[in-house]
């Protein structure tokens, strides 16, 4: 096989590897949904590309679940379960929380945009049922693409912007903000 079809084949089992690190992530998520009857917030890191394991990623993480769990606490929203950990997917987290769920979405959605690492995070919450609750759910717009304004969702499918690109612009951005004089870089700690 020459190399042009190694690479090929490397790409697609990695790509496959993340399409089923995804798939059971998913699975897990309504399990805990279903186990611990509630909605859930789910936070995950918006990597590019198939390594979304290394570099600030889980400090993006970390700051992400620290403001999302502040967020409840100061709301008074109890909590029944949480999860931290990662897969070939990347790092997640997850809690289940007895509220609403279109109040959670809308402190997602806060922290997405007031957050200084908002932009590179992804909180999802899904109903009691596994449901998925999107922004127009809410009333709300669809996020912007962090490299040109215009709706993300269209710059993905389209290919837009070079995931190097896109990269790059992350990398800056959590490296700025987690390698800030007096901030120690958090990790999020596991608990299931």
């Amino acid at each position: 096989m020459s190399r042009a079809g190694r690479d090929v084949a490397a790409d697609e089992g990695t790509i496959q590897g993340l399409l089923a690190a995804r798939e059971s992530r998913f699975l897990r998520q309504l399990d805990a949904i279903s186990r611990f009857k509630g909605p859930m917030v789910a936070i995950s890191v918006n990597v590019p590309g198939p390594d979304k394991l290394s570099g600030p990623w889980e400090g993006v993480l970390a700051a992400g679940l620290g403001a999302l769990e502040g967020e409840i606490a100061r709301l008074g929203l109890p909590v029944s379960h949480r999860h931290v950990g990662s897969s070939l997917a990347g790092h997640e987290a997850w809690l289940i929380v007895q509220a609403d769920p279109a109040r959670l979405k809308r402190l997602a959605m806060g922290i997405e945009s007031d957050h200084p690492l908002g932009r590179l995070m992804d909180i999802d919450v899904l109903g009691p049922g596994g449901e998925p609750l999107g922004r127009e759910a809410v009333g709300a717009p669809k996020r912007p693409c962090l490299v040109c304004g215009e709706e993300v969702a269209r710059c993905r499918l389209s290919g837009r912007h070079d995931a190097g690109e896109v990269l790059g612009i992350m990398t800056k951005m959590a490296e700025g903000y987690l390698l800030a004089p007096g901030r120690a870089g958090p990790k999020a700690t596991r608990g299931d």
